[in-house]
């Protein structure tokens, strides 16, 4: 676990407690994934705001090229070290969900050699994140690349030529994010033109939760976006 913070987070979220940051980098895909063109151009202009308030803005993120393998691939490994047992029960197997059936048994096939590639391909994601952030204080993504599908899709398996064949694969633009631990929150930025809601996701430097949180916090008092609710939610009958 990590040592308390020196002040509270609570604390880190009023105004004007902290510094904003004054050099920040906005990508519209972290160049990892294809990204619905209306939600890069929400999320373009909701970066647009720190740019008014007086940070430097630039269109930049780090190398993230093999960030969703690592991902994939240590959560595999995870799942080999303390699931796998699970598919010795017929009955498990058959109750389980596909998604959750698809993880475990890539985890069962997954050699030696692609979990220490994972390791060593992390450990440079780590690096590159790590000198990315002594540049630039907070960086800014589309949270995930398409606004809200129906509640019956578990996943989009396609969008603009590119296969999803996996429930995570989708997902680049969060999982490129968790696998390299950083501070990270989703907020609201915005609607596209049907009323779908669409998140901006902001990223800080190893330990500075309580910046990402006092940044995210100054967005939401200036804009309404967290009040405002679309639509009534969406209630599918079983």
């Amino acid at each position: 676990s990590l040592p308390a913070p020196q002040q509270p987070f609570s604390a880190a979220v009023a105004p004007g407690a902290m510094q904003q940051p004054q050099r920040v980098a906005f990508s519209p895909d972290l160049g990892v994934s294809p990204v619905c063109q209306e939600v890069a151009a929400l999320c373009r202009a909701a970066a647009g705001w720190w740019a008014s308030q007086g940070a430097e803005l630039v269109e930049a993120c780090p190398d993230l090229r093999d960030a969703p393998q690592v991902f994939e691939r240590l959560r595999a490994h995870h799942f080999k070290r303390n699931a796998l047992h699970l598919l010795d029960d017929p009955a498990v197997v058959a109750a389980i969900k596909p998604e959750l059936l698809w993880q475990l048994e890539t985890a069962r096939d997954m050699t030696q050699q692609q979990i220490d590639w994972a390791v060593s391909a992390h450990d440079k994601l780590l690096a590159a994140a790590k000198a990315f952030f002594s540049s630039h204080q907070l960086l800014l993504c589309p949270t995930v690349m398409l606004p809200p599908f129906d509640a019956t899709v578990t996943w989009p398996r396609e969008f603009e030529g590119r296969q999803f064949p996996n429930y995570v694969d989708w997902m680049r633009t969060c999982s490129a994010i968790s696998v390299l631990r950083l501070p990270a929150i989703s907020i609201p930025c915005g609607t596209t033109k049907s009323g779908l809601p669409v998140g901006l996701q902001l990223v800080g430097p190893p330990g500075g939760d309580a910046a990402v949180l006092a940044a995210a916090a100054a967005f939401e008092r200036a804009h309404s976006y967290v009040s405002a609710v679309p639509r009534d939610p969406y209630v599918l009958q079983l």
